[in-house]
Order: structure tokens, then C-alpha cells, then sequence
């Protein structure tokens, strides 16, 4: 789960199941249609087979086990699609489960107007794909209750539905080197800062400013901060610090530059060269992580903005050169 990989890989073992269920049976269903790992499957060899085949499937792996749900009143659910026979042919509708609410984001819900619009026309396009033409019409005009019954007045209804059934002619091709930016949306504030952004064919994409998620601490384990990315400052007896940063744990960071102390490697470390060159201690036990960071160029970057705010270093370089439009605000945060 999380990984770009992930569907690909459960697609080829799946591929790779199945295959084996249907040569390794003696019957075999008369069609298979499989999506990932839900499967749609006309039998013709009767209820006690069909019991044996599901056994013979979830025989095949530990990892995979398979559950059934067999046509009732000529009806079916298959992903969010629910099937009805009628007269020789299918007929297609949206599947809602018995636990289905009606709701969604609400129009009085602090998102952007264009996040409140997108749900509309996302819950219209589906019903578009879905519907036959014979029924498309019943199922807009529940939509439509829908949506007021969640604070939408009709025009806004009315508006967004129009576009998403008539999107061919409203599509607008956006070019891929076109620069984006994410920002949270302040009602009032994010708006006029969008419309300056898009003057300058910046895209803006929205996201809220607070979510349920931050309200809650989190249930996982405390990592061991000394086991992070990060950059770390490290005290001398003198006063001065010594700034730096890692992609491995501090813990190894701080034996490597004891060994180099140990080794006399002065051309090598900054810390080695001014313990050599005076009678200062070095405090490697206070050595703690000041910046989070597990991306490489911002890690640097904010190296660099540490050596910049903390002039009584004795790094031998100010690492990532900085660009001068950081130093109004640099010099803000050392006066603070």
C-alpha cells in the first residue's frame, strides 16, 4: 500500500492466480472479468460446483481468500456499479449500500468554491458513464435533491451538472510545463491571491487549512529523533557551534566526527581542525537536531539558512549558497 508499485504487482499475481484456478479446475465459469481483485463470473454448472470452485480458489494461497455474492432478483453489485437483467441485456446503475447517507461536502464547508463545484460535477460525470439514457434522467434529479438537501442552492446545481454533461466542448487542455502551486485555502484571502497568480499563468490548487486528522495526536510510536534525517548543531566549550547535516542518524554522524577527531583529519572536519587549533572541548553529548528534513536539496538549504542565523559558527563554509532575496527575512529571525 502507498507505493506507485503496488497495483502493477497485484495485478501480476492476480493474473497469476487465476490462471492456475481455471486450468487446475474441471469446470470453468463461461465468462471471467476480472478488475484487480474483484471479478465478475457467469456459472452454468450449478450451485454445489460453484461451492467447490470457491474452495479450489482459496485453496491456492494463504495471502488471498475470496468471498461470493450470487445474483438476486435479477440483480448484481459489481465495484460501485449495481447490474440489472432485464430482457435479455444489462442494465447499469450507481450501487449504494443499505449504509449510504447522501452525504457530502457541504456547500457552507470552508473549502474552495471550486472544490464544492468539483464534487457536483464528479457525482454528475459518474451517472453520465453509468446510466443507460433510458434512466439518466431519474438519476440526475436524485442527484439534484441530493445536493440541496447539502446547502446548494439550485443555480449552482443546475450550473455545475450542465457543464459535466456538455465537458466535451468546456475541456481546456492545460500544458504540463505550466507552474503549479498548492496553497491553503483562506476564505477571502487565498481567492485574490489566485487571481493574481493566475494573471501570471500560475495553476493554483487548494487544500484545507485545517482537517480532523491534525485535531488528533498520533496513535503511532514516537520516532527516536536521533535516528532522523535532519540537520544538527553541535556546541563547543568556547560558545561557538559547529552546523551540519545528515541523511543518516545523528548517532553515526557523531561517531564519524569523533573518529576523524581521533585520526587528526583537519582538512577533512571543521570540528577536528578547531579542537586541534585550540584547547576547546567539544560537546558531542549536547549535539541535537534542529530542522526535519528528509529531502536532500532542502536539507541543504536549510543548512545553509541555520550557518546564516547562527554568524557564531565555525563551519568553514556557508554550504548551499543562498539566493539574496533569504536575507530580509534572515535578518529578521536572527533580531528574534
Amino acid at each position: 500500500m502507498g507505493s506507485p508499485l503496488s497495483p502493477i504487482v497485484a495485478n501480476i499475481f492476480m493474473e497469476y492466480l487465476e490462471q492456475k484456478a481455471l486450468r487446475s479446475f474441471p469446470y470453468t465459469p463461461k465468462e471471467w472479468k476480472r478488475f484487480v481483485d474483484d471479478i465478475f463470473a457467469k456459472w452454468s454448472h450449478g450451485k454445489e460446483k460453484l461451492d467447490l470452485f470457491l474452495n479450489h480458489l482459496n485453496s491456492l494461497s494463504d495471502h488471498i481468500k475470496f468471498t461470493i455474492e450470487i445474483e438476486n432478483n435479477n440483480q448484481l453489485p459489481f465495484l460501485n456499479i449495481l447490474l440489472t437483467k432485464k430482457d435479455g441485456s444489462l442494465c447499469f446503475q450507481v450501487y449504494r449500500k443499505k449504509t449510504h447517507t447522501e452525504r457530502c461536502l457541504h456547500a457552507n464547508s470552508h473549502h474552495h468554491p471550486k472544490q464544492k463545484i468539483g464534487i457536483i460535477r464528479t457525482w454528475t460525470t459518474r451517472a453520465a458513464r453509468v446510466y443507460d439514457p433510458n434512466h439518466l434522467k431519474d438519476e440526475l434529479n436524485h442527484l439534484h435533491k441530493v445536493f440541496e438537501l447539502n446547502g446548494y442552492n439550485r443555480n449552482t446545481i443546475k450550473k455545475a451538472m450542465h457543464l459535466s454533461l456538455n465537458k466535451k466542448n468546456n475541456i481546456k487542455y492545460q500544458n504540463s510545463s505550466t507552474p503549479k502551486v498548492s496553497l491553503p485555502y483562506i476564505k477571502g484571502t487565498t481567492d485574490k491571491t489566485t487571481k493574481i497568480l493566475n494573471k501570471h499563468n500560475i495553476n493554483v490548487a487548494f487544500t484545507p487549512s485545517n482537517t480532523i486528522r491534525q485535531l488528533f495526536n498520533s496513535v503511532k510510536d514516537p520516532i527516536n529523533p536521533n535516528i532522523q534525517k535532519d540537520v544538527y548543531v553541535i556546541p563547543c566549550s568556547c560558545g561557538k557551534e559547529y552546523i551540519g547535516e545528515t541523511g543518516r542518524s545523528l548517532n553515526i554522524r557523531i561517531k564519524e566526527h569523533t573518529a576523524d577527531s581521533r585520526w587528526d583529519r583537519t582538512s577533512k572536519s571543521a570540528l577536528t581542525k578547531h579542537v586541534h587549533s585550540s584547547s576547546h572541548y567539544i560537546r558531542m553529548e549536547e549535539a541535537k537536531l534542529v530542522r526535519k528534513e528528509d529531502h536532500h536539496l532542502k536539507r541543504k538549504i536549510k543548512e545553509a539558512i541555520e550557518i546564516e542565523k547562527r554568524k557564531n559558527n565555525l563551519n568553514r563554509d556557508d554550504g548551499l549558497k543562498l539566493s539574496n532575496t533569504w536575507k530580509p527575512l534572515l535578518e529578521i529571525l536572527k533580531n528574534q
